[in-house]
């Protein structure tokens, strides 16, 4: 198998990964400020919400990225391959027969 390094999927996953966590920070921060002036209790539930679903959604897509990628070279859903000498996250394409190397070092 000829392996390549994958063009976006690192620069994606970290894209997502600070957009989501950023995100959940604002209606935090709005309902801690409404709480601190005697806001309405309800809002104040609604937007801790909020922050929960955002930031529930942030680990959902870090799962994600981290099991599952597209071949940029045929659109085909990819998995995970496991190196045994390489410890970085690797991705591998039935179709094509190359794997993707992200760059992302795994433990």
């Amino acid at each position: 198998m000829e392996v390549r390094k994958h063009p976006t999927h690192k620069r994606t996953w970290i894209i997502v990964v600070v957009l989501l966590v950023g995100l959940s920070f604002i209606p935090l921060v709005w309902g801690l400020s409404i709480r601190d002036q005697g806001g309405v209790q309800e809002l104040f539930d609604l937007l801790v919400i909020v922050y929960i679903f955002l930031l529930g959604s942030a680990f959902v897509v870090m799962i994600a990225f981290s099991y599952l990628g597209r071949c940029p070279v045929c659109g085909s859903l990819m998995f995970r391959f496991r190196s045994k000498t390489r410890h970085q996250l690797q991705f591998s394409c039935v179709r094509c027969n190359i794997v993707f190397d992200t760059g992302i070092e795994e433990d």
